[in-house]
């Protein structure tokens, strides 16, 4: 088991090519493997203007709102899903033509990508206590509130996280006392091949 402690505000982001956000890669697996490369990737995004979403063949992907008043995602063939503070993550495959158009204002969102075939995950919003089974990797991310792990030691704040990259164990987590508590929870698991 190997843990890590992040501090998003710590993670320089790097500007989309189109200009219209910038991502912060929180955690990609094999470390320092490119865009086409990875067996899972995680990150946080802050998009500014309404656009499309990069393409990503081979790739499941699953984003969640995590600030902002939130955006309509479009997909080819009419369909639309809107993402608000609230929302469950929205799963869809990587080679599927989607657009983000933002309700109102700039809006911060999470993202996980995994290899089809090879990883899947498994995303869940925390408003209270939850457990989890052990899996091959697995992140806690506060969003709002201050939140603790069991085994891990200390407190996380918000946008903070601790990083499992090999070994997720079984965990226990929780929030502290807050009157609108809200993390993400993902647990990597290698596909059997």
């Amino acid at each position: 088991m190997t843990l890590q402690r992040i501090d998003v505000a710590g993670i320089a982001p790097q500007p989309w090519r189109n200009g219209a956000g910038s991502t912060r890669e929180i955690a990609v697996s094999p470390p320092g493997m490119g865009s086409g490369d990875f067996d899972w990737r995680l990150s946080i995004a802050r998009i500014h203007d309404d656009a499309p979403f990069s393409r990503y063949d081979g790739v499941d992907r699953c984003i969640a709102l995590l600030a902002g008043a939130g955006m309509t995602l479009r997909l080819a063939g009419g369909r639309a899903h809107r993402l608000g503070t609230g929302s469950e993550p929205f799963r869809f495959d990587g080679e599927a033509e989607v657009a983000a158009h933002l309700d109102d204002g700039p809006c911060d969102d999470f993202n996980v990508m995994v290899r089809r075939g090879r990883w899947r995950a498994q995303v869940t919003m925390l408003t209270g206590e939850a457990r989890f089974q052990p899996a091959g990797a697995g992140l806690l991310l506060a969003i709002t509130g201050d939140w603790q792990c069991r085994p891990a030691d200390g407190t996380l704040s918000p946008m903070q996280a601790w990083l499992w990259r090999e070994g997720l164990p079984a965990t226990v987590v929780s929030p502290l006392a807050s009157s609108t508590p809200r993390a993400l929870f993902v647990r990597l698991q290698a596909t059997p091949r």
